[in-house]
Parts: C-alpha cells; sequence; structure tokens
C-alpha cells in the first residue's frame, strides 16, 4: 500500500535537488590555503572569482569532507596542507611536479586524496615552443640530477616529436654551472626544469651568466625566469589554471582522484633583451604559441 507521507516527502526532496542543480548550488565546498607570493594571491583571487562560494582555510580550525576540495597554492602551503586532517580532495598548484612528487608519499601515507596541476610547463610544450623558435632541427640540451633524471624518457619523447635532437649532461655533486655547460658545447639551445637539488638562485644566477658568455639561449620554466634572463618560456597563467581546477573540481565527487597532470592551457613568456642580444628573432606566431581556455 503507499504510503503517501514518504511518497510527498521523497517528491519534495526531489524537487529541491533539482531546485539546487537548476541554480548551480550543487559544487562541493572549496577551500583555500593561500600562497607566499604574488603569483599565488592573484591565482587565490582568481579562483575566488570562479567559484563565489569559496573561501579560506584556516589550518587547525576550518573543517572540510569530501566531496569538498582543498586547494594548496604554493610549496608552504601544500606542506602546511599536508599536516592537516580532511577528508577532501586536495589540489596541488604552483608546486613542480619534483616539489609535489616528493611529498606525495607522505600524503598517500596519511590517506589524503590529492592531485596536482605541476607548476611548470610539459615537456612537450617547451620543446614545440623551442622548435618554432628556431625552426630547424637542433640540438637541445638538459640538465640532471639523481633527482630529476626520470624525466630523461619524457624530454626524450618530447624532443622526438618536435624533430629535435635531446643532449642530457647529468650533473655530480660539486660541479660548477660552468663546468656543466662545456659538457654541452654541441646544443644550440638549453632547456631547464624545476630541480630542487640542482638549482638554487646562485647556481640559476651562474648559469645565466655562463650561457650568456657562451651566447647560448636558455628556455626557463617560468616568467620570473625569463625577466631573470632566459630567452623564453611555455607557462601557465591564472586564467589557464582555473580552467583546469574547473574540470578537477568536477571530478572531485570520485573517489579516486584525478592523476597529477602538467597544465593544458600555456603561453609563451620572451624577454626581448635576450633574444636582441642572441640575434634571436622571436615572431610573433611563436608569441601566438600555445592553448588558451
Amino acid at each position: 500500500m503507499l504510503d503517501r507521507r514518504a511518497f510527498a516527502a521523497r517528491l519534495a526532496a526531489l524537487g529541491g535537488a533539482c531546485l539546487t542543480r537548476a541554480l548551480g548550488a550543487s559544487g562541493p565546498e572549496i577551500r583555500l590555503m593561500a600562497g607566499e607570493n604574488a603569483e599565488a594571491r592573484e591565482l587565490l583571487q582568481r579562483i575566488k572569482g570562479r567559484f563565489s562560494g569559496a573561501s579560506d582555510y584556516a589550518p587547525g580550525v576550518s573543517r572540510i569532507r569530501a566531496p569538498g576540495v582543498l586547494v594548496a597554492l604554493g610549496p608552504q602551503a601544500l606542506v602546511r596542507a599536508a599536516a592537516e586532517r580532511f577528508d577532501a580532495l586536495l589540489v596541488s598548484l604552483l608546486v613542480s611536479r619534483q616539489g609535489y612528487e616528493r611529498l606525495q608519499p607522505e600524503l598517500a601515507a596519511r590517506g589524503l586524496r590529492s592531485t596536482a596541476v605541476y607548476a611548470e610547463a610539459s615537456p612537450a610544450q617547451q620543446m614545440r615552443l623551442i622548435a618554432a623558435i628556431f625552426r630547424r632541427e637542433v640540438t637541445v640540451a638538459t640538465l640532471v640530477s639523481p633527482a630529476s633524471a626520470g624525466l630523461v624518457p619524457e624530454l626524450q619523447r618530447a624532443a622526438t616529436e618536435a624533430r629535435l635532437r635531446l643532449l642530457v649532461a647529468e650533473a655530480s655533486p660539486g660541479v660548477t654551472m660552468s663546468r656543466l655547460l662545456s659538457r654541452v658545447e654541441d646544443a644550440q639551445a638549453l632547456l631547464l626544469f624545476p630541480d630542487a637539488t640542482l638549482f638554487t638562485p646562485a647556481s640559476l644566477r651562474e648559469l645565466l651568466e655562463a650561457s650568456y658568455r657562451r651566447r647560448l639561449p636558455v628556455i626557463g620554466f617560468s616568467p620570473s625566469l625569463v625577466r631573470a634572463g632566459t630567452l623564453a618560456s611555455a607557462y601557465a597563467d591564472a586564467d589557464g589554471l582555473v580552467a583546469q581546477l574547473v574540470a578537477i573540481v568536477d571530478a572531485a565527487t570520485g573517489r579516486q582522484p584525478p592523476v597529477p597532470q602538467y597544465p593544458r592551457f600555456w603561453r609563451v613568456a620572451v624577454n626581448d633583451s635576450v633574444a636582441r642580444s642572441l640575434d634571436i628573432v622571436v615572431d610573433d606566431d611563436v608569441r601566438r604559441l600555445g592553448d588558451r581556455p
């Protein structure tokens, strides 16, 4: 026999759910752990502009549960998030692949579901940029340490797809950047990737000075490095990262987190002063490279 009260209650619940979906208010809760620099602060505001209900997460005070999403902006924010207890999906932004992978075992051991959009562009995007700049087959050198050697197969695939040659120089403890560059004298470009065991502010400064003396163009891994003296870099801007975060949030309801990934959307930064000094013409086709949201 039909229970009219139960039927009415279910109908009311169904109507409320439909209304909620129609109003677009059914998304997961979004909390943000602020980053430590201007880039992170800008991204924080862009995320709040896209997700009207997004709010700051206070460590030790705030609570968030599945299917919520906690977004950590930058390395320090990710470390702070790793010390928290929550049942939401942790999303790392503005952290390098190496930085995220170094912390990921700790996150997994604590039972935290996590994913990331890496801070740097992918090898394929960077090789595509280099191929567009030179418009011929050139040798691209890269420097690796034991911590980043696992990236070499992916770099090789990307170089092959872009019709470039790859030259790898393995760094040893105590070897200066000048000596490392002497091992890649046959290269026409040097591609850098984040490696905390290899690059410090001092070593990067030494590398840029040594490469400039050798007239060796350097492709960096961030706009700040381009401003510091590298020729160019593929990079993800705030609009692209927010668009990629939207897709991750949409998938946050599943128990299996999305796989960590390089930026899907990217642009090109160019240091025109360095280009002129090296007599390299970077045309508008190169500057328009990338994928926009």
